[in-house]
C-alpha cells in the first residue's frame, strides 16, 4: 500500500487556532520553523485504515501575507482559514484575504470556525454557511479541545480531499 501526502496550508488571525489544529508546539524538536514566517509540521494520521502524511503550512501573522511565496500554498492540497467564533474580528480578517484567495481557485478552501465550545460565540453558524456559499468554501465547526469533534473534522477534511482525488 502506497502512502499519502496531503499538504494543508493555514491561515487566519492570531489566536484563532491555527497553531493547536497543526499541533504546533515551539519547542517541539520535529516542527521546522522557518525564518521565513512559516511553521511546518508533518504528522501521520490514520484514515479508513490508511497512513497519510499530513503536512500543516502554518502563516505566522507577524508577517504580511501578500509577501509569502505563493510556492507554499501552491505545493498546498487545500487552504484551511481559521476563524474563531467567539471574536468578530477574527471572521472580519478573512475578508482581506480574499483577493488572494482568488489566485488559487483550483484549492479546496476551508473555512474552520474554531472553538464551538464555547458559550460567548458571537458570529453565527449562518453567518459562516453564508460566506462560505458566496466564496465556494466548505465550512467545519471545530473545537481543538474537543478530541472526538477534532478528529472527525480532520476525517471531514481528508474526505473530501480524496473524493477530489487529491
Amino acid at each position: 500500500m502506497e502512502n499519502k501526502f496531503i499538504n494543508l496550508f493555514l491561515i487566519g488571525k492570531s489566536g484563532t487556532g491555527k497553531s493547536t489544529f497543526a499541533s504546533i508546539k515551539k519547542n517541539n524538536n520535529d516542527n521546522i520553523l522557518n525564518p521565513t514566517g512559516i511553521d511546518v509540521v508533518s504528522t501521520n494520521f490514520y484514515h479508513n485504515f490508511e497512513k497519510i502524511n499530513i503536512t500543516f503550512y502554518k502563516i505566522n501573522n507577524s508577517i504580511n501575507i501578500n509577501r509569502i511565496s505563493k510556492s507554499y500554498i501552491e505545493c498546498s492540497n487545500a487552504i484551511l482559514l481559521f476563524c474563531d467564533l467567539s471574536d468578530e474580528s477574527s471572521f472580519n480578517y478573512l475578508y482581506s484575504l480574499l483577493p488572494l484567495l482568488k489566485k488559487f481557485n483550483d484549492k479546496m478552501i476551508f473555512l474552520i470556525g474554531n472553538k464551538c465550545d464555547k458559550d460567548n460565540k458571537v458570529i453565527s453558524l449562518e453567518k459562516c454557511h453564508d460566506f462560505c456559499k458566496q466564496n465556494n468554501f466548505i465550512f467545519i465547526e471545530n473545537s481543538n479541545y474537543k478530541s472526538d469533534i477534532y478528529n472527525t473534522n480532520i476525517h471531514k477534511i481528508l474526505n473530501y480531499l480524496i473524493i477530489e482525488n487529491i
